[in-house]
C-alpha cells in the first residue's frame, strides 16, 4: 500500500514547489523566483548525497569514500559559484554587503581542506596497499 502512496506524495511535493515558483514570481519577480527554484532543487538532490555519502564513509565503504570527494568537490564548487554571484550582485547594487560572501570563501575554504585531507589519506592507503604487495613474494 505504501508504495501506491508514494507517487501521490512526490506530486503533492511538486505541486507545492510549482506554486511557490509562481507566487515568487509574482511577488518578487524573476530573481526571488530563480533562488527559489535552486534552493529547491539544491533540498531535494544535494543534501539527500551528501548525508548519503557521509552515510557510507562512516560506515567505511568503498562507495562513501568516492561519493565523499565528488560531494566535497561539489561542495567547493558551490560555495565559489555562490560567494561568487553575492560579489557581483553586491557591485550592482542588489546585495547589500559581502557579509555572505565571505560565508561562502569559508565553506569554500573548509571543503577543499577537507577534500585535500581525504585525497591524501586515499594516497597514504594506496602506497602502504602497494609497499605490502611488493614485500610479500
Amino acid at each position: 500500500m505504501a508504495h501506491t502512496q508514494q507517487p501521490s506524495r512526490w506530486l503533492a511535493a511538486g505541486a507545492i514547489a510549482c506554486a511557490a515558483l509562481v507566487a515568487a514570481t509574482a511577488l518578487g519577480g524573476v530573481l526571488i523566483a530563480q533562488g527559489l527554484a535552486f534552493y529547491l532543487l539544491w533540498l531535494a538532490e544535494d543534501v539527500p548525497a551528501m548525508i548519503a555519502a557521509g552515510a557510507a564513509l562512516l560506515r567505511r565503504r568503498a562507495a562513501g569514500v568516492e561519493a565523499a570527494a565528488v560531494m566535497l568537490s561539489f561542495a567547493v564548487l558551490m560555495a565559489i559559484a555562490i560567494g561568487g554571484m553575492i560579489v557581483v550582485m553586491q557591485t550592482r547594487g542588489l546585495a547589500s554587503d559581502l557579509g555572505p560572501a565571505i560565508g561562502m570563501g569559508i565553506a569554500a575554504t573548509a571543503s577543499a581542506v577537507a577534500l585535500w585531507r581525504l585525497l591524501r589519506s586515499l594516497a597514504a592507503g594506496s602506497h602502504a596497499a602497494e609497499s605490502r604487495q611488493a614485500v610479500e613474494p
